[in-house]
């Protein structure tokens, strides 16, 4: 028993990624049971999963539950608040808003687990929010999700207390965006003058980015927001490599995944290929995010294509929009903020 535990001890750096992917998987024969062949709108349940099942979590048993379901919370809030914001030009405005201080906030409270809960919970509210249909279909495969991922972290948390071992804290990667200083999480609501202004930017260039994606007849036009999210970070050095990174990462991912496609693969194939790059993607976020970015516009390029055929169109909308949102995160990371801060 010992040994096996030493064994478990060498992959503890892969545990969020083989979660992640377990949750996938019991996501995709839950689909398959309950609602027969893959649609579109079950993307939705498969990022949840993902999402919960791969966070990196730490500590007790008593803790993970905490976090796991503090976490399920949010993106159950946020899919449900994109939900509603389809009813009133008001309310897509102050849901914006929201959005931007809950993400400020995340960076404060999870330092660790923002980019797990910011790229997942931000994905599913513009998917909603950009569905057009008033369905609260989608609410209901958000909690699914949730809870399938939670499930994942429940068995691995009892397999923990089996051989009565705790987690060590995560350590910090070389390629990560997290510092020092940033390690410990701070509880405090009030934000600082840099917090408060670069929520206020990203509140505006996300209100910018669903302008353009409102009014294009493109179907997949809400990445251009979610890129907007994923990009912009407080820090203006981080925002500029992370920009650099995104653009080189995803014309690789959208040149692989037409050549994929291209070759005509079986589903079950393809399933199996899914699986494969979404470990590989939480695999890399903390570690590499070009590679990251690679696996994820794979990943998602292959999930949007589940259920209907990747075409030269969608490989350039992604890149294209990628390359929009980088060029306005990049513009809005010199608006000079001293203005603002003599106001404060």
């Amino acid at each position: 028993m010992g040994s096996l535990w030493l064994s478990i001890k060498k992959i503890d750096s892969l545990e969020n990624a083989l979660l992640s992917t377990l949750a996938i998987l019991i996501s995709f024969c839950f689909i398959d049971a309950y609602y027969g062949p893959f649609k579109r709108e079950h993307i939705i349940l498969i990022i949840a999963a993902q999402s919960i099942g791969g966070i990196y979590l730490t500590g007790s048993n008593r803790i993970r539950f905490l976090t796991s379901f503090k976490f399920s919370t949010l993106i159950l809030c946020l899919c449900i608040v994109a939900f509603l914001a389809q009813y009133h030009i008001t309310i897509l405005v102050l849901s914006i808003i929201w959005l931007a201080f809950n993400i400020t906030y995340c960076f404060r409270f999870f330092p660790k687990n923002a980019g797990d809960l910011i790229i997942p919970a931000s994905l599913i509210f513009f998917f909603v929010l950009s569905s057009g249909k008033n369905e609260i279909e989608y609410v209901s495969f958000t909690f699914i999700g949730c809870v399938i991922g939670s499930l994942c972290q429940l068995f691995f948390a009892l397999f923990l207390l089996l051989y009565k071992k705790t987690r060590k804290p995560q350590r910090t990667f070389p390629n990560s965006s997290i510092t020092t200083n940033q390690s410990k999480s701070t509880h405090s609501l009030k934000l600082n003058n840099e917090e408060i202004f670069y929520s206020i930017r990203l509140a505006v260039m996300l209100l910018i980015g669903i302008y353009i994606s409102e009014y294009s007849s493109l179907k997949h036009s809400y990445w251009i927001p979610f890129s907007i999210v994923v990009l912009s970070r407080i820090s203006l050095q981080v925002t500029h490599k992370r920009i650099l990174s995104r653009i080189g990462g995803t014309l690789l991912g959208c040149i692989i995944a037409y050549l994929i496609f291209s070759i005509q693969l079986p589903k079950s194939f393809l399933f199996c290929l899914i699986v494969i790059v979404n470990g590989m993607f939480v695999f890399y976020l903390r570690r590499n995010y070009a590679v990251a970015t690679f696996y994820i516009t794979l990943f998602v390029l292959l999930q949007s294509c589940y259920e209907e055929t990747l075409d030269l169109k969608m490989t350039l909308e992604r890149f294209c929009f990628t390359v929009l949102s980088g060029v306005l995160v990049f513009g809005f990371s010199y608006v000079e903020p001293k203005l603002f801060y003599q106001k404060t």
